[in-house]
């Protein structure tokens, strides 16, 4: 009879043990920052100021930083810089363009939020494109502040629960029209600044 008394206790912790552990963890907030380096390519990307000569340097480097909520929206803060974005010309130096973009993620974590697995993406927002123009003439001022979006897709995929890689292809454009400078032939991208962004980089999960 004691030995029954003692084996119901244990039964009882054992069937609560059990379904403890088959109700589906609850969905976490992760968050996540990703340095990163690429290329920039198509639309404006190293098009010809004036009289350009020869240059194929399109690197770009920044990071990303933001959290996923539910696992499966989440919001992102970009940073980029593009030391050599249009190619040189008759007084004309080099040109680089920074973008800092704040944009809305959706992805799916296949695999989930913790420890090996990949999480396809979707990511879109609006921000800053800043032009920057080295010029001899100090009457030219090229130099622009203007507002633009992005969107693009990429994947992330992770190793442990910390750490893994991302694939990331973007799409850039300026809302405003760019400079043009007739007296001298000078034209930042004719109509609007545009570009394409392909990147890869390092994930740190936390």
């Amino acid at each position: 009879m004691r030995s029954r008394l003692v084996f119901r206790p244990l039964f009882t912790a054992g069937i609560v043990a059990l379904g403890l552990l088959a109700v589906p963890r609850a969905a976490r907030a992760d968050g996540f920052v990703t340095p990163f380096v690429g290329i920039n390519f198509g639309g404006a990307t190293n098009t010809n100021l004036t009289n350009a000569i020869d240059d194929n340097s399109r690197v770009n480097y920044g990071v990303s930083f933001g959290w996923m909520g539910a696992g499966i929206f989440g919001a992102e803060g970009d940073l980029a810089y593009a030391p050599r974005f249009f190619a040189p010309g008759a007084n004309i130096g080099r040109t680089n363009v920074f973008t800092a973009m704040g944009n809305v993620i959706i992805g799916i974590p296949f695999g989930g939020q913790s420890g090996g697995g990949i999480r396809p993406y979707v990511v879109g927002g609006v921000g800053l494109l800043r032009t920057n123009v080295a010029t001899s003439l100090q009457a030219l001022a090229l130099d622009r502040n203007s507002f633009g979006w992005d969107a693009g897709v990429g994947v992330n995929g992770y190793f442990s629960d910390h750490f893994g890689i991302r694939g990331d292809v973007r799409y850039f454009r300026d809302f405003s029209v760019s400079d043009v400078n007739t007296a001298i032939g000078v034209a930042i991208g004719q109509g609007r600044l545009d570009f394409w962004r392909g990147s890869i980089g390092f994930v740190v999960r936390y």
